[in-house]
């Protein structure tokens, strides 16, 4: 009678224990994550992988939520890792990963919180008389080095100017000749490092060229008045006189007939 009240004790401890122990076993998982960029693709995606051993029997589908960029998705991954592929908006990123499937023949569902940076490029453009002027910029990111790529494209995707810039440093900047009045598309491409990691970026601005913004300034020519003839400024004082001197010569003239015809006279 001893011996079966202490083998049913036993069996009651272990099925007592069962809850416990899978609870322990959904606590001893989680997830891990970090951000890497794919060169061939040029994207970012996020690294998500279970704490699971190597023997481990793992199935099941991973969702990433990014609420500040409004993207969410749902990616089957290979068993314990996954790549999501999360696009390439720039700043700084907290995401909700989630597992949802099988380990070792269990259910589990395991979420983890993922705060991660993504770099970027800023690409300006200011036209003016004196050409176009486009800059670029490294956001998010310093300890920049590499070649930057500036391009002009009008309407029909022709390129109308180009040039490779290698330098370091978070900015880089070019000023192209005067283009003629009309639409075009500015593109910049980074292709180098940023805080020692491989980044390919780039970015692109539409702007307008007007015909004030397109044409030259004149150059001054020597012995040429810079606005023309200017009225307030009178001539040379003889033609202000030039009634007085008529005046004087009649009056002398008349004097000169007088005297003659009195001369006669005599």
């Amino acid at each position: 009678m001893k011996k079966g009240w202490t083998a049913f004790f036993a069996f009651w401890l272990v099925v007592a224990a069962l809850p416990l122990s899978h609870s322990l076993a959904q606590d001893a998982y989680s997830i891990r994550c970090s951000v890497g960029f794919d060169e061939q693709s040029e994207r970012y995606y996020v690294y998500a992988r279970l704490t699971v051993g190597s023997g481990d029997q793992v199935e099941g589908s991973w969702y990433y939520f990014d609420r500040e960029h409004n993207q969410s998705f749902r990616e089957i991954g290979d068993r314990d890792v996954s790549f999501l592929k999360i696009g390439n908006d720039a700043g700084k990123t907290a995401a909700l990963l989630k597992f949802d499937g099988i380990i070792n023949r269990k259910p589990y569902i395991l979420e983890e919180n993922c705060t991660f940076t993504r770099e970027g490029i800023r690409l300006q453009v200011s036209p003016s008389q004196e050409g176009i002027r486009a800059s670029g910029e490294i956001l998010y990111g310093s300890q920049a080095a590499g070649k930057w790529h500036f391009q002009i494209f009008d309407q029909q995707g022709q390129e109308k100017a180009s040039i490779w810039l290698r330098q370091n440093g978070e900015t880089a900047s070019h000023r192209f000749e005067a283009l003629p009045p009309g639409a075009y598309q500015a593109q910049l491409t980074f292709d180098g490092t940023i805080n020692g990691d491989r980044r390919i970026l780039r970015d692109a601005y539409s702007f307008q060229v007007s015909p004030e913004s397109s044409s030259p300034a004149s150059e001054d020519e020597p012995g040429l008045p810079d606005s023309g003839p200017n009225p307030s400024q009178s001539s040379s004082t003889p033609f202000f006189f030039t009634p007085v001197a008529i005046f004087s010569v009649v009056a002398l003239g008349a004097g000169i007939i007088i005297w003659i015809v009195i001369y006669r006279k005599m």
